[in-house]
């Protein structure tokens, strides 16, 4: 336990939980008093603004009944006479509302005692003010002027003495209210003051406590581990004798230096074996070289053979007429069958070659190209190669301008075509499209074969990988790699899925000359081989 009281976290977390108590309290008590201003101002706002309002409304309306009363007394005509006769009706008519506003309203005992007995002393003005009234419309007009300043006079002022009454004791519960308010939000004010300057306080002491008792050390222990890392074996370890986690890093630091002085004693003898590894490994790389360059030499010299058997069966057919013609024929078809199938087992050994290699970019020489005849092309070639090929070339589309290596594309569409065939039935349609869309070119091969199993779909461009239904059939699983890795070096993507009800789709996305990305910079310089 005692350890634990010593340990960084555990002091970095009680004041933590001391600074958030303590701005927990002084908010929970900021706003209880904020609640209470909230009370009260809800009842300002409902209650005492209302009354005011409405008490307001009858000290104006009545004072306006009165001088309406008068002003009808005095008329000299019949049209002023029938003004204020509508006029102290309109005002008899909004007195009797806001008397209704204000008995809506909550009211203490004195509020409804004055209440009251203005109500009864304006019932009482309003008698006498009818009989004025009348007295005016039968013509005693001297009865009326002597009843208007008499026991009329008298019942309107008791009525305006209670209304005056009544108007100050609600304008003192108004300036109450508010005082209380006010006093509510200074009190709320006070305890977020108190609250965020204790918190304020005690963040600044946890952070020079942080800075002196955590931060400068560790940043003694990064120096030293810097200084041991450029190989400072007489570096010294402050912290060790403390008790926390920065004695444990420390301590543990201490350790590393005699690991590393250890290590020094032993880096002479590693330093020997690796110099005889990389000896071996020289020669290594010297035999591996010498069997790339066989191959390479072999596929070369076979190449220029076999195109002369090819031009010599050429001519056979030409000459088709002098002999035999159907022998003829058909042993030349036999022989440049053959030249074909022996052509493209060599592309796929140096093609395969230079994947094992990872030396495909040495031979990436990107340009401007129309893309549009090298699909034609490679289309036309697996016509000529392909016996009872159905390849459809959905697309009238002229030129599609990218930056590109003609050759490389060529390989790869052709590779995606010949898996088309090889793994479609003889005669089933294949059909290539190519749209622009969004500044790229989408290329998209579509076959009606056998399809690619769910399990392969992921891994089916990886290198060696041969999908789990095409047991029986010749391959090596670098083909589609290598078209990927074409499609990437032209800064595209390409994608496989099964198409429904059978058969496979192969999307390739290639940017286009106006927003294709700079080619990279290529070593040119061709290797030397012995």
């Amino acid at each position: 336990m005692r350890q634990r009281f010593r340990s960084i976290e555990w002091r970095l977390s009680c004041a933590f939980v001391l600074v958030a108590m303590t701005l927990m309290g002084g908010s929970l008590f900021a706003l209880e008093q904020l609640g209470d201003f909230d009370r009260q101002s809800a009842e300002i706002r409902d209650q005492l603004l209302q009354k005011t309002r409405f008490v307001g409304d009858l000290n104006n309306f009545t004072s306006d009944f009165r001088a309406a009363e008068a002003s009808r007394i005095l008329s000299s005509n019949a049209s002023a006479a029938a003004h204020f006769s509508g006029q102290i009706g309109q005002l008899d008519a909004e007195i009797h509302q806001a008397q209704a506003n204000y008995a809506r309203l909550s009211h203490d005992s004195e509020e409804l005692s004055l209440y009251a007995g203005f109500s009864r002393s304006w019932l009482d003005y309003r008698r006498f003010a009818a009989e004025v009234l009348a007295y005016i419309d039968t013509g005693h007009q001297e009865k009326a002027l002597a009843l208007f300043s008499t026991s009329s006079q008298s019942a309107y002022d008791a009525a305006n003495a209670l209304l005056d009454k009544l108007t100050a004791l609600t304008n003192e519960r108004g300036r109450n209210a508010g005082e209380i308010a006010h006093s509510a939000l200074k009190q709320a004010q006070w305890f977020s003051r108190i609250a965020v300057l204790l918190g304020s306080s005690m963040v600044i002491g946890g952070l020079i406590y942080v800075r002196f008792a955590v931060t400068k050390p560790l940043l003694g222990l990064a120096d030293s581990m810097r200084r041991l890392s450029m190989t400072e074996m007489d570096v010294s370890i402050p912290g060790t004798d403390r008790h926390d986690e920065i004695g444990e890093m420390a301590r543990a630091a201490l350790v590393f230096r005699t690991n590393a002085v250890e290590l020094l004693f032993s880096q002479s003898g590693l330093a020997n074996q690796a110099s005889m590894l990389a000896e071996k490994l020289a020669h290594e790389k010297e035999l591996t070289q010498l069997q790339r360059n066989f191959v390479s030499m072999a596929s070369h010299e076979f190449r220029t053979p076999l195109t002369i058997i090819d031009g010599q069966a050429q001519r056979l057919i030409n000459l088709s007429d002098r002999i035999s013609k159907s022998d003829i024929v058909d042993r030349a078809k036999r022989i440049r069958f053959a030249v074909d199938r022996t052509n493209h087992v060599i592309s796929r050994m140096l093609n395969a070659a230079s994947i094992l290699d990872g030396e495909l970019n040495l031979y990436f020489h990107p340009e401007p190209m129309n893309l549009v005849p090298v699909l034609r092309e490679v289309c036309s070639t697996y016509r000529e190669i392909a016996v009872g090929a159905n390849i459809v070339e959905a697309f009238d589309m002229a030129s599609v301008q990218i930056m590109g290596d003609e050759k490389l594309l060529f390989q790869a569409f052709s590779n995606i075509l010949a898996n088309a065939l090889k793994y479609s039935p003889t005669g089933a349609p294949i059909e290539i499209n190519v749209t622009e869309r969004a500044g790229r070119c989408m290329i998209s091969v579509e076959d009606h074969g056998i399809g690619i199993p769910i399990s392969d779909t992921e891994r089916i461009f990886e290198r060696f990988h041969r999908g789990s239904n095409t047991a029986g059939t010749a391959g090596t699983g670098i083909g589609l790699f290598l078209v990927k890795t074409v499609v990437e070096l032209h800064h595209g993507e390409v994608v496989a899925r099964n198409r429904a009800p059978s058969g496979a789709i192969f999307e390739l996305a290639l940017p286009l000359l106006a927003k294709a990305a700079d080619p990279p910079t290529q070593n040119h310089k061709v290797k030397m081989r012995i």
